[in-house]
């Protein structure tokens, strides 16, 4: 029995993650799901059958398209339709220089940040960073940390706390200009 409950949690705890990330899809693609597709004003949803008289052409008569594919007397399911997709601007903004001391240097952090929508997408360093050897690479981790992270919400590179902490506050203060 232990097993058999097991299963089915399991298989109940997938169909919730798979709607959660159904739902999740829909709103980031902008679809509406389930809502009633806007339909013509005239009520009805039928056309006479055309009639032949003698001396007439005969012509089919429309089908009219909310009726498409079902049966009489079943109403039409609802589409769910895309808005179209707007392009969204790559907008990259300046921090301000902030001002640091990293082992008994003093340096300037600014970096630029450039977000396409609302999503970051590159982080340069304009001046700033490390003092080199084994910190070299400490810049670019910090800007792939940040545009992971899409924000400042990440963790202190080892050893170059100082370096961290002022790439984050020029970060801020970049993010402050969008």
């Amino acid at each position: 029995m232990r097993q058999i409950t097991q299963s089915v949690v399991g298989v109940l705890s997938l169909g919730v993650l798979a709607t959660s990330w159904s739902l999740g899809e829909s709103a980031d693609t902008g679809l509406v799901l389930g809502a009633p597709t806007p339909q013509s004003s005239s009520s009805s949803t039928t056309s006479p059958a055309p009639t032949s008289e003698p001396g007439s052409t005969s012509t089919k008569a429309p089908v009219p398209s909310s009726s498409a594919g079902t049966a009489p007397g079943q109403t039409p399911k609802p589409t769910a339709t895309k808005a179209p997709a707007v392009p969204a601007a790559r907008v990259t903004k300046m921090s301000d220089p902030i001002a640091y001391i990293a082992k008994q240097a003093k340096g300037t952090m600014q970096i630029s940040v450039t977000k396409i929508g609302a999503k970051i997408t590159d982080i340069a360093i304009v001046s700033g960073g490390t003092e080199g050897g084994d910190y070299a690479s400490v810049p670019s981790v910090l800007a792939q940390a940040a545009i992971a992270a899409q924000g400042a919400n990440f963790g202190n590179v080892g050893g170059a706390t100082h370096s961290s902490d002022a790439f984050k506050k020029a970060l801020e203060s970049a993010l402050a200009k969008f």
